[in-house]
């Protein structure tokens, strides 16, 4: 399950992955994500909070997850990981090469930071 937020002005998705990812979970944010999008033209960003990074429930779900990110990623301008997990640290560089997007990590004291940086406040 995905808990998610879509906070409309300035436009950024904040999803908080709750447990092993599913299908379903990625058919709602494809709702939500393509609505907002049609109305707006783009997401300004994505935030991603996660004590850790949980998995997939199946392989469908890891396939939904790559659609997904190919679906929508041309129409996010950048996405902040927010988590002290390891491998979220490591993310923005090995993501750097398929996406669009510009990616960064912030440790999970720093959201405030990361949502500042979504808005486009700091560099």
């Amino acid at each position: 399950m995905i808990d998610y937020e879509l906070i409309p002005d300035p436009g950024i998705l904040v999803i908080r992955p709750q447990e092993a990812l599913k299908t379903s979970d990625f058919e709602m944010l494809t709702k939500a994500t393509d609505d907002y999008i049609t109305e707006n033209g783009s997401l300004a960003g994505v935030c991603i909070q996660a004590q850790f990074f949980p998995g997939w429930h199946n392989f469908g779900g890891f396939v939904s997850h790559l659609k997904f990110v190919k679906s929508q990623q041309a129409k996010v301008e950048r996405v902040a990981m927010v988590s002290n997990s390891t491998l979220f640290e490591a993310m923005p560089r090995l993501v750097d090469h398929f996406i669009n997007a510009e990616v960064r990590h912030f440790f999970n004291d720093e959201l405030v930071e990361a949502m500042d940086w979504l808005r486009g406040h700091s560099s």
